[in-house]
C-alpha cells in the first residue's frame, strides 16, 4: 500500500473515483472533466492524499482549513462559472446544492456552544473494486497525520443520514456526532485529549 500526497497526475483518478462514489452530490454530478478541475483548484489549498495500488489511483482523501478550501472552491467557480452554471440549468434540483456546495455555505446550529472545527475532511472515498480492504482507515490515519502537523487539535465532517456504512465506519474511527440537520449528522473528532483535571 503507498499513499501519497496527489499530484496532477492522480487528478483523473480522484475524479473518477468521485463521479462513481458520490453521483447524487453536486461535485459528483458535474461532467467527470470539470470534477478533476475543482480538485486540482483545491491541490495547494487542502490535504489531498491518494492511495495508490495496482491499478493507479484507487482511494483518496480530502480536506484541510476550510478557510483554504473555500478560496479553492471560489476560484473553481469563478474559473469555471458558465460550465457550473449550464450543469445547474439542466438539472434545476441542483442549483439550491450547487450554492451551499460551491461557496462552503452550512446550517449553524444555535443550540451549539462550540464553535466547528475550523479543519474539515471533505471528502473519502474507495474505489469500490477495493472497498473493504483497510484502505480507507489508512487514508483516515494518513490525513490525521498530516492535520497534526499543522497543530489541529480536532477536525470535523459531515455524513449523509442514509449513509449507514458511512456512519458505521467513522463511529468506528472515533467520531462523536456533535449536531445535526435535516439531513446529515456533523461529527468531530478531538486528536488531543484535554488532560484531567
Amino acid at each position: 500500500m503507498s499513499i501519497r500526497e496527489a499530484n496532477v497526475n492522480d487528478i483523473a483518478g480522484i475524479a473518477r473515483i468521485h463521479k462513481g462514489r458520490f453521483p447524487r452530490q453536486f461535485v459528483g454530478r458535474l461532467p467527470r472533466s470539470l470534477i478533476a478541475k475543482f480538485y486540482a483548484s483545491q491541490l495547494a489549498r487542502s490535504i489531498l492524499l491518494v492511495h495508490v495500488g495496482k491499478s493507479g489511483v484507487d482511494g483518496f482523501v480530502h480536506g484541510g482549513l476550510s478557510s483554504l478550501m473555500a478560496a479553492g472552491r471560489k476560484e473553481f467557480f469563478l474559473t469555471n462559472m458558465g460550465r457550473c452554471f449550464w450543469s445547474m440549468a439542466i438539472r434545476p434540483p441542483l442549483c439550491w446544492s450547487a450554492v451551499k456546495s460551491l461557496t462552503g455555505w452550512r446550517f449553524r446550529n444555535r443550540q451549539s456552544r462550540e464553535a466547528p472545527p475550523d479543519c474539515w475532511l471533505r471528502c473519502l472515498a474507495v474505489d469500490r473494486a477495493v472497498e473493504g480492504t483497510g484502505i480507507g482507515a489508512v487514508l483516515v490515519e494518513a490525513f490525521e497525520y498530516a492535520i497534526r502537523v499543522t497543530h489541529a487539535r480536532e477536525y470535523g465532517l459531515s455524513v449523509n443520514k442514509s449513509n449507514r456504512r458511512a456512519i458505521q465506519f467513522y463511529e468506528k474511527m472515533g467520531f462523536e456526532v456533535e449536531r445535526e440537520t435535516e439531513k446529515s449528522f456533523c461529527y468531530r473528532k478531538r486528536l488531543v485529549r484535554e488532560a484531567s483535571k
